[in-house]
């Protein structure tokens, strides 16, 4: 009987701590997730503003070759 009821705590206890793993393991993933995208969003826009910045000094380059 206590035998019995050992295992079965035994057993509730192997299972609640992977249950927890999961939903932490979920969260951290949404986490990541969302921060990856907001990461990629703001590495897209600096990437954007650079090329343009760096398309801007190439024009304004060649129109001071042209000029000169």
């Amino acid at each position: 009987m206590s035998g019995r009821i050992a295992a079965a705590s035994s057993a509730a206890a192997r299972s609640r701590p992977a249950a927890g793993r999961s939903i932490h393991a979920r969260t951290h993933r949404l986490r990541s997730s969302a921060v990856a995208r907001s990461h990629r969003r703001r590495s897209s826009a600096v990437a954007r503003s650079h090329r343009r910045r760096s398309s801007a000094s190439v024009v304004a380059r060649a129109w001071t070759e042209v000029h000169a």
